[in-house]
C-alpha cells in the first residue's frame, strides 16, 4: 500500500432526465492504527457536484448513499478520522481507499445548481430512420475563363449552345445517414437505432427532386 492520489467522478442521467455530474480529487495516505489495522486517509483537493434544476427535488442514487450515511465533518479537530469512519459506519471506503467519500460529501453539502427550465427531454427516432441531406451547388460561366473548359463542357453536353439558357453550371448530391450494427447484440435482442450508439454511417443516394 502506497499513498495515492485518486481522482473520482461521472455524469449521470436518469430515467426522469435529471442530469448531474460529480468530481472529486483526493490524496488517500496510508496510515495505521496501532499498526494492527491501517486504512486510507482521505485529504481533499477538490470536489464539485451539479446537479440539473428542476421542480422535483430528485435525489440520484450517488447522493442518496450519501445521505445515508450522513453529514460529513467540516474539520477533525474534535475527533479522529477514523473514529468517524467507524461511527459512520463507512470502515469500507477507507479500507480500500477506492472512493473519494469525504470529498463527495462536502461537494454534496456544497452542490451547485444549473438552471433549466425544464428536464431533458428524450428524442426517439424511428424504427427505420431515414436521415437524408441534399447539396446544391451554382456556379456562373463568367467565372469560367478558360476557353478549352469552355468547349469540353458543350462537348459533354454539360452547356448548351442556346443563348436563352440560364448561363450557370448547377451540381447536386445527396447523403444518408443510416444506422448499421457491426454484429448482433450479445443479448440476441432487436436494438432500434439510437443516438445513444456509434454505429452510424453515411453513404450517397440518389438525388430526388
Amino acid at each position: 500500500m502506497f499513498p495515492q492520489l485518486r481522482r473520482r467522478g461521472g455524469t449521470l442521467l436518469s430515467t426522469d432526465g435529471i442530469w448531474q455530474a460529480t468530481d472529486t480529487l483526493s490524496f488517500h495516505k496510508v496510515r495505521g492504527a496501532h499498526w494492527a489495522l491501517c486504512y486510507w486517509r482521505e485529504y481533499p483537493m477538490g470536489w464539485a457536484n451539479v446537479k440539473q434544476t428542476v421542480r422535483r427535488a430528485d435525489s440520484s442514487r450517488h447522493d442518496q448513499r450519501l445521505e445515508q450515511i450522513g453529514a460529513m465533518p467540516d474539520n477533525f479537530s474534535s475527533q479522529t478520522f477514523l473514529r468517524w469512519a467507524l461511527s459512520s459506519h463507512a470502515i469500507g471506503h477507507v479500507l480500500t481507499g477506492m472512493n473519494n467519500l469525504l470529498g463527495d460529501g462536502w461537494a454534496l453539502s456544497s452542490q451547485v445548481r444549473w438552471r433549466s427550465r425544464k428536464p431533458v427531454q428524450a428524442f426517439v427516432l424511428r424504427a427505420e430512420p431515414d436521415i437524408a441531406t441534399t447539396v446544391h451547388v451554382t456556379q456562373p460561366l463568367q467565372t469560367l475563363d478558360a476557353s478549352a473548359l469552355h468547349l469540353g463542357l458543350r462537348l459533354k453536353g454539360l452547356i448548351q449552345t442556346r443563348e436563352n439558357w440560364g448561363q450557370h453550371l448547377s451540381a447536386s448530391a445527396a447523403a444518408q445517414a443510416y444506422y448499421d450494427r457491426y454484429g448482433p447484440r450479445p443479448d440476441h435482442k432487436q436494438e432500434t437505432p439510437n443516438l445513444f450508439q456509434p454505429f452510424w454511417m453515411a453513404r450517397q443516394v440518389p438525388v430526388t427532386p
